[in-house]
Order: C-alpha cells, then sequence, then structure tokens
C-alpha cells in the first residue's frame, strides 16, 4: 500500500527467485483479460487473490464479481480505496494507471487479513466468566482488577494513554496467534466487569493489547472519510471455521469505530456469508469483514 491510502492490509515476504515463480501480477483495464485464458487460470487456481482498485473506475466491481466466479468460492480480498486517487495503482515506469490490480499468489504460504494495529502488554489469560459483551472475570479474578493491575504496569506518563487506547485479542487455542481484537469500551465498577466491541465467551484465551495509535489504521477516518461520496471497499476473506458464531464477526470493529462517522452505507461483519442468492460474486464469497462505500452497497 502506498502513504496516503491510510490501511496496511497485506504482509507478504518473497525473496526475488519464489516472487518470479508464485506471484502473477494483471493490470485489468477494458474488457482486455475478459477471454484471456491465463488470466482465468489464474484466477481460478491461485491460493490467494488480492485486488487492488479505483472505486473511481465504473467497470471495477463488475470485474470483482467476475473475478469472484472464476474463484468459485475460494479466497479473495482486496481494497477500492477512494482516497488514494488512483496512486496506490500508478506504474512508475511508464506513469499509467490502472483501474484494478490483480495479484496471483500461489504455491506460498501467504496471509491477507485486515491489520489489527495492536501491540500486546501481556500475556494470554483464560475467560472465566462472560455475559455478552461484558468479560466478567478472568482466571477468577474480576476483569477490572486484572485490567487495574495491567495498567498500573505502564509507565506513569503513558498510562493514561495506554487506559484510553485498551483493546482485548482474541487468541487462537493451541497457537495463541492473535484471531481479532476488541477494543475495551468502559466498566461497570459495581461488578467489576469490563465492556467489550465484541462478545467473548467462557474458556477464550485471551491478552489485553494497546491500540496503536499511529499504526496503519490511525490515520483511516481521515484517509477514507474525507468529502468523497463514493466511499470505498475493504473485504477480507479466508478460510473461516463455519460451525463458529464469533470468528471474523469482530475483525471490522477498529475499521468500524473508525468510519463510525463518516458518510457510508453500512458495515456488515460476519464469519461466512453463504452461497449468493443473487448474480453478484461479492454475496457469494467467505468474506470475514467487508466495508461498502456508498456507490459499492
Amino acid at each position: 500500500m502506498t502513504a496516503g491510502s491510510g490501511i496496511a492490509l497485506w504482509s507478504l515476504w518473497l525473496d526475488e527467485q519464489s516472487l518470479k515463480e508464485s506471484v502473477s501480477i494483471f493490470s485489468i483495464d477494458g474488457n482486455v483479460l475478459a477471454h484471456d485464458r491465463e488470466f482465468s487460470e489464474a484466477m481460478s487456481t491461485a491460493s490467494e487473490v488480492v485486488l487492488l482498485g479505483n472505486p473511481d473506475e465504473p467497470c471495477v466491481t463488475d470485474w470483482i464479481d467476475h473475478i469472484c466466479q472464476l474463484r468459485n468460492g475460494r479466497s479473495v480480498s482486496g481494497a477500492l480505496l477512494a482516497s488514494s486517487r488512483g496512486s496506490l495503482l500508478r506504474d512508475y515506469t511508464n506513469d499509467s494507471l490502472s483501474g484494478l490490480i490483480a495479484l496471483s499468489l500461489s504455491g506460498i504460504e501467504s496471509s491477507v487479513t485486515l491489520a489489527h494495529g495492536t501491540s500486546a502488554l501481556t500475556s494470554p489469560f483464560v475467560v472465566t466468566k462472560a455475559v455478552g459483551s461484558m468479560l466478567c472475570t478472568i482466571g477468577g479474578d474480576s476483569a477490572l482488577d486484572v485490567v487495574t493491575k495491567v495498567l498500573s504496569s505502564v509507565d506513569l506518563d503513558r498510562r493514561a494513554a495506554t487506559a484510553e487506547d485498551l483493546a482485548v485479542a482474541l487468541l487462537e487455542p493451541e497457537t495463541d496467534r492473535v484471531m481479532d481484537v476488541y477494543r475495551v469500551l468502559g466498566a461497570d465498577r459495581t461488578t467489576g466487569s469490563i465492556a467489550l466491541s465484541h462478545p467473548v465467551i467462557t474458556d477464550d484465551r485471551i491478552a489485553f493489547h494497546r491500540q496503536d495509535r499511529y499504526g496503519p489504521l490511525a490515520d483511516l477516518e481521515q484517509s477514507l472519510g474525507g468529502t468523497r461520496s463514493h466511499g470505498a471497499l475493504v473485504f477480507s476473506c479466508g478460510a473461516l471455521n463455519p460451525d463458529s458464531e464469533l470468528v471474523g464477526a469482530g475483525e471490522v470493529g477498529l475499521l468500524g469505530e473508525a468510519l463510525g462517522t463518516s458518510a457510508y452505507a453500512g458495515i456488515h461483519a460476519a464469519s461466512v456469508i453463504g452461497p449468493g442468492t443473487g448474480t453478484s460474486g461479492l454475496c457469494s464469497a467467505p468474506f470475514s469483514a467487508v466495508i461498502f462505500g456508498r456507490s459499492h452497497h
């Protein structure tokens, strides 16, 4: 991503040889690639496809639909960023712009996820009681007592800012990998509970994190909000657990809060959006988080 987009969505480390073997980049303009065999095969067989588009181009969402159909339900991720004004998609070798760039990733392990923009404050804890979005006890102690102890370990001059930026990371049980991050919204002194931006359940593994004010999501509202009415579309999808009611539903939390005061049509988040009943490929891919700008809802 380029400076000015305000988002870091993808991280991919490649040496020069693996780049040649594993990544194909397609610049999509008009209908040039509509019946291109190499393009169709790359889109349908890749382990990951990342799409970067300019929403000012009228055919971009049609192309995303077409690529979703080629993917046949497999992972598709990407962004349409109005505020980038196309600079994201500029080819500096010939100073040309593309409406949509498609990256086809094959034969490598790649991760396409929404950036959380947080840093860990604690080692893992286990939730011993939670009611919806209220986190009641952690390891048998009241959640508020645990938070107070966490904040007491922070330097005094940073404590107030850390309390304001406090978040809870949901961890994968076996690996402690961060799956999601939920903002701490407040506390109930009477019960000793804390309120989160998304529910957790008993036996969830969590850790306390601090949101990075100066990280990739820090200027999201400024970058995507602005005065441009057609907004932006940001999406991330992958292999999700269809039996889970929670996985993926909170990934949009920080993004949603940043966009909460912006002129957007709405936010939809779900662990899986099932087979599409309409014609849109965007409705049949297994999205984990979707943000729609006005012209893309």
